[in-house]
């Protein structure tokens, strides 16, 4: 009990000791004070939350989402860190809600990147076999564009169910869900046409 009161007051004093008016107008010695009593809340903030969606996330990949945030937190002449206000809670705590939005911010850029990549590899296969093509006939028009979508990830990428949830931003119940009504439907067009 006595040692968390005087890990708050230490905490306090450290909130304290920096100048905020003197680190917002670029003062050196006031930015790297900052940068050493806060880099860890930072960092720790930073891996938690990347790890926690990736488990393996780097060394690198930390180091760059943080950076990140004290780029944020200068941007547009500090106008971020400027709106920190000690009334609503300790300068560490504001430091790791940034540090983690930021994070967020940074993991979902990834998945948007990533599916454009993806949408952009399905873009230049075919929507149809080519008549040489020893595929037999799908009927890929009798398919929705999502049900086309995860068959080419799953089948023509060889991604696996995990790989594609992650992309489309779907559980892999419903990667499992749409592959098998599609999988149903082409079954179902291959007997008609046998018949």
């Amino acid at each position: 009990m006595f040692q968390d009161i005087m890990t708050e007051h230490s905490q306090t004093t450290r909130d304290m000791d920096i100048d905020l008016g003197r680190l917002c107008s670029g003062d050196k010695r006031s930015w790297d004070a900052f940068v050493e009593a806060n880099a860890r809340v930072i960092y720790w903030t930073a891996a938690s939350v990347l790890r926690k969606r990736n488990p393996h996330a780097s060394e690198d990949a930390v180091r760059d989402v943080a950076q990140e945030v004290f780029l944020k937190l200068v941007q547009h002449d500090y106008r971020l860190l400027r709106s920190f206000d000690p009334a609503k809670s300790s300068l560490r705590t504001w430091l790791a809600v940034v540090a983690r939005s930021t994070t967020l911010d940074h993991l979902r850029k990834e998945v948007r990147a990533t599916r454009d990549l993806i949408e952009a590899e399905l873009e230049e296969i075919p929507a149809e076999p080519e008549a040489g093509d020893s595929c037999p006939d799908i009927p890929f028009e009798a398919l929705s564009s999502r049900q086309r979508m995860v068959l080419r990830m799953l089948y023509e990428l060889d991604m696996d169910v995990r790989d594609v949830a992650k992309n489309l931003e779907i559980t892999e119940q419903t990667v499992r869900s749409i592959r098998h009504q599609a999988l149903a439907r082409v079954r179902a067009h291959m007997l008609r046409g046998e018949a």
